[in-house]
């Protein structure tokens, strides 16, 4: 009988050991401040002591689920600030993970136009795009390198201030930057002399009293149709037109290159690059992005809608 007790008693003093041993007693991970970027995950290695310790029926938490979210010990970074993610046993042990996102960095900055010319006292936006597309744009500096020349805000919204020529510069906080020449003219108040031809009359007529440059002598082949914002087309006159036209067509189609010309002669700042500099090499363009559609005269809105017909 008593041999039979021992044995009960060691079995149990065994099975004890047994317990214990595989109760976690501590958590153990060579890291404990994170660092990631916007964007990424990561898998948060960890073991336990006693090493015969199983690791199951672990809970993860994160003390802020807006900056990072964390399942089954991997983590994502969601947005830029700090928070803490923490694990923990079902016995109670736990380990607190300090875990600092940063935003993408930037690493290439495009700016839609490379050169511009402005009026004095005008303006006109160079806008910015940043490679990664999801780095914040928000840190963008902008500046320029002659304040007497031009000035711009921190929307890239550049202003004419003398005649002359200035880089604006857009720059990262990382020290990326991008650059644009600006050639400021000065304003000239000089009307332009008359000229004979029936085209010419009628153009510099009509640009004599509120449209842009008035210190230039217009031509008509500056245009598909000279006189488009000053009086009605016809469908007749229009579908002539268009079928004896050949050449080089900025749009690619003479019925865009109709429309364009009046969107053009109202300072329309174009977002194709090839038609943004097919006009920025015509001397009687002047961007002017304060124009919107609403600006369009009744003659020119029934035009642009006779044209997009042939489009």
């Amino acid at each position: 009988m008593k041999k039979v007790l021992s044995f009960i008693l060691i079995a149990i003093f065994c099975l004890s050991l047994c317990a214990c041993s595989s109760q976690v007693a501590q958590i153990v991970s060579n890291e404990s401040n994170i660092e990631m970027v916007v964007g990424d995950s990561r898998t948060i290695n960890i073991s336990a002591e006693p090493a015969k310790a199983v690791l199951n029926k672990l809970t993860w938490s994160s003390s802020n689920t807006n900056i990072v979210t964390v399942e089954d010990g991997t983590v994502r970074a969601i947005s830029a600030g700090t928070a803490v993610v923490t694990v923990k046993t079902e016995n109670g042990v736990s380990k607190s993970f300090n875990i600092t996102v940063k935003d993408k960095e930037i690493t290439a900055i495009s700016l839609d136009k490379t050169s511009t010319k402005i009026k004095v006292g005008s303006t006109v936006q160079i806008e910015a795009d940043v490679t990664p597309v999801d780095a914040p744009k928000g840190g963008l500096k902008w500046s320029s390198s002659d304040e007497k020349v031009a000035t711009v805000n921190s929307d890239g919204y550049v202003t004419g201030v003398g005649e002359g020529v200035v880089n604006i510069i857009c720059k990262s906080a990382n020290d990326i930057e991008a650059s644009c020449t600006v050639t400021v003219e000065a304003e000239k108040s000089d009307k332009p002399s008359a000229d004979n031809s029936d085209a010419n009359t009628v153009i510099n007529n009509y640009y004599s009293y509120g449209h842009f440059h008035p210190d230039y002598v217009y031509s008509a082949s500056d245009f598909v149709f000279p006189d488009s914002s000053s009086r009605k087309l016809s469908r007749s006159e229009i579908s002539a037109t268009l079928s004896y036209m050949s050449g080089y067509s900025p749009a690619g189609n003479y019925a865009q290159d109709a429309i364009n010309e009046i969107y053009a002669r109202n300072g329309y700042v174009f977002k194709t690059s090839n038609i943004r500099a097919y006009y920025e090499s015509k001397p009687w363009y002047y961007a002017d992005s304060s124009f919107t559609i609403n600006d369009f005269s009744s003659i020119e809105k029934y035009n642009i809608s006779l044209l997009e017909e042939f489009d």
